[in-house]
């Protein structure tokens, strides 16, 4: 029987099951419950106790049945289960029969990872929403109200006696109805789970993006111009939309106004320092102050975002030849450029030749999943996995 080969590369372990399982799906998501999940993770542990270290599906003695962002595989480049391994795999995830053809299934590192969505017992608490995203979940309940009281009246005929009785009303019931069937479906934003699947796609429409562990994550309503933005500019960069997106999501939350008024603080999508629009400034004959970022809106504010990326990257030389940037990779060119690319980013208390603290752990500690004084990619990555959001486009 031939063994099953993986492709890893730093990816976490719910994003590596849910994108196979979802190949072996007919392309179909997996929904799972808590409960399901929590068994899932049983049976990879025990596989994995039988395993020697340099075999090992998941690394560390990280919570499997709680933050599942925290179990990343190894630095190698698969992980190898037998066929039988993932036939039990799958059954408890819901998926109980195996491929026509099981094969080696190696995903490219650059390929969006979609799939496993784990249904929460419990319902998260709400984001905090902003005025505008206020009034337009009003404006939005007042019209879908609207609407359904329109479609319940002609549906019903619950007009005057006299006048259902009509000819010509009996054919505006008709032609209403149609009407009313039209706007509710133009209202209803069309579900994509890829960015790549939007480009010629009218809005609305929303993009998953599912995170590791509760899949489910927020969403994000951003203009039609901004989408488009975003995807050129990911195309440009050379990596994908739904990293570019969990990035600044990360950073600022998608709010072009973050840091706005106060004092030594970063501003904008994607918090520029004071030494950032310096550089930007040299490099582009600008003439940029955090006050004029901030005043930007995002659909403005992301062209300055480009030029510092395409500005950063290439000064990375760790990642002038890779064909394909990912969301770590993104983040590492935002705090430390020289250092993008690296497996190590920085440790904790390194210093100058001066013997000055750099501070570059201190002031990105929070960064640190392991907590164990060192950033690594896999810290990266597991940070950002936390703030993969879903986008709806207006």
């Amino acid at each position: 029987m031939t063994d099953i080969k993986i492709d890893a590369n730093y990816r976490g372990l719910t994003y590596i099951l849910a994108d196979y399982a979802k190949s072996v799906n007919g392309g179909k998501d997996v929904k799972m419950t808590a409960k399901q999940w929590q068994k899932t993770m049983e049976i990879v542990a025990q596989i994995n106790s039988k395993r020697s270290s340099d075999n090992a599906i998941y690394q560390g003695g990280s919570n499997l049945f709680g933050d599942i962002n925290e179990n990343f595989v190894l630095t190698s480049q698969t992980i190898t289960f037998t066929q039988d391994e993932m036939a039990a795999i799958l059954k408890e995830m819901g998926v109980d029969r195996k491929p026509a053809n099981i094969a080696d299934s190696n995903t490219p590192e650059d390929k969006p990872i979609k799939g496993l969505s784990v249904e929460k017992n419990s319902t998260p608490p709400s984001p905090e929403k902003s005025e505008e995203d206020t009034q337009q979940t009003q404006d939005s309940g007042f019209e879908e109200d609207f609407i359904n009281g329109l479609t319940e009246k002609f549906a019903g005929r619950t007009f005057s006696p006299d006048l259902g009785r009509s000819p010509e009303t009996l054919t505006l019931f008709s032609s209403m109805s149609e009407r009313i069937e039209k706007m509710a479906k133009a209202r209803s934003a069309k579900i994509v789970s890829a960015a790549s699947d939007t480009i010629n796609l009218a809005p609305p429409f929303e993009i998953k993006t599912p995170k590791p562990g509760d899949l489910g994550g927020e969403t994000k309503t951003i203009s039609h111009k901004l989408h488009t933005k975003l995807m050129n500019l990911a195309e440009e960069l050379h990596c994908n939309y739904e990293d570019l997106i969990t990035v600044m999501n990360f950073e600022s939350g998608m709010n072009p106004k973050e840091g706005a008024g106060k004092k030594n603080k970063a501003v904008g999508l994607i918090q520029f320092t004071n030494n950032a629009i310096k550089e930007l400034n040299k490099n582009y004959s600008l003439n940029l102050t955090k006050d004029k970022i901030t005043a930007m809106n995002a659909e403005e504010q992301i062209d300055i975002v480009g030029k510092y990326l395409k500005m950063c990257i290439s000064r990375a030389s760790r990642l002038r030849n890779k064909t394909k940037l990912d969301a770590a990779d993104l983040y590492s060119v935002i705090i430390l450029p020289g250092r993008a690319g690296s497996d190590i980013l920085c440790r904790k208390g390194e210093k100058n030749a001066n013997g000055k603290l750099l501070r570059y752990y201190e002031s990105n500690a929070g960064i640190d999943v392991g907590k164990d004084g060192i950033i690594t990619r896999a810290d990266v990555l597991a940070k950002l996995d936390d703030f993969r959001v879903n986008v709806k486009v207006v």
